[in-house]
């Protein structure tokens, strides 16, 4: 599995294992030898040493997006409720009628694909169907379709109707996205007189105003989203690409990373914790290679005095 990985890549992805397994063992040996007089980590310390590991693993994910830049491998989604505009603002961008437009909700029901450039980045812009609860089955699909393009896309552009109010749809897609890279764009300001502080109560940051129909706003838009793009190519780390494999290893490591940091906001047992970041472990294990039971005790014996 190492030989795959080379220079930086490597170093980084060990040093986030290293630092996972400083951490296991020092509360697995608390759990297993806690009568050893084993001084006990506070739990704020843990968590510091958590978080250094989880911005490592951040940084792997980021160079991924970068390399899917340069190759043109960027996905873009706009995403919101059924009938927000999503679909005349794929065409905005396109400048093209790509998409079948519709004041039904519903009409999009799978999903469209583009290359369209961007600033002078080349990326992938999908117009995916709207998230709703919904009884038809047809429909479903395409929900689900959608929450599998979310989960893949380097970045949303959550589309808001400024014309209604917000509704449950609304929420429910936020839920789905907010820890997610996304523009806020609110669409249809062609529509109302008074857009006020429209969702800056239930979505923080940035707005930007469009209306996707007569094309205002759509330069800012563009704008904005090359100024996402121009931060990823800038993270000093486009010489280092990582394959689909690695980059879902370590995203899956991450994601357990983040439930053990929230095991330890409730004041979950250690058992739990540790469980967890060995499940990080075992992640990244997948590609750096196995780390066993004996590797673990191996480093309590000889980091404590037991049984001396």
């Amino acid at each position: 599995a190492l030989g795959n990985l080379e220079g930086w890549l490597k170093k980084r992805l060990l040093d986030a294992q290293n630092r996972l397994m400083d951490i296991i063992v020092l509360i697995e040996a608390e759990i297993d030898f806690g009568d050893e007089e084993i001084s006990k980590t506070p739990r704020s310390s843990i968590a510091k040493q958590i978080r250094d590991a989880r911005e490592i693993l951040r940084d792997m994910v980021a160079t991924y997006d970068v390399g899917r830049l340069a190759e043109g491998r960027v996905q873009i989604a706009i995403i919101g409720a059924p009938n927000t505009g999503k679909s005349t603002l794929f065409n905005a961008i396109l400048k093209d009628n790509r998409a079948i437009v519709a004041d039904i909700p519903g009409t999009t029901r799978d999903y469209l694909s583009e290359y369209v450039n961007i600033g002078g980045y080349p990326v992938i812009l999908t117009d995916t169907a709207g998230i709703r609860v919904s009884d038809s089955p047809i429909e479903c699909m395409g929900i689900e379709k959608t929450i599998e393009i979310i989960n893949k896309s380097s970045l949303c552009l959550f589309l808001l109707d400024c014309s209604r109010k917000l509704n449950d749809d609304d929420l429910i897609l936020y839920e789905k996205i907010h820890n997610s890279q996304y523009i806020l764009v609110v669409n249809k300001i062609d529509m109302v007189s008074n857009k006020g502080n429209f969702a800056r109560e239930k979505f923080p940051g940035k707005a930007i105003e469009i209306s996707a129909k007569n094309g205002d706003g759509i330069h800012t838009l563009l704008e904005e989203i090359k100024s996402h793009l121009i931060a990823g190519n800038e993270s000093g780390l486009s010489g280092v690409l990582l394959s689909q494999r690695q980059y879902d290893c370590a995203s899956r490591a991450l994601s357990a990373i983040d439930d053990s940091l929230n095991a330890l906001d409730c004041d979950e047992p250690e058992e739990v914790i540790a469980g967890m970041l060995r499940e990080a472990n075992d992640c990244l294990s997948e590609v750096l290679g196995k780390v066993t039971n004996d590797d673990i005790l191996n480093q309590i014996f000889g980091r404590f005095c037991i049984g001396k």
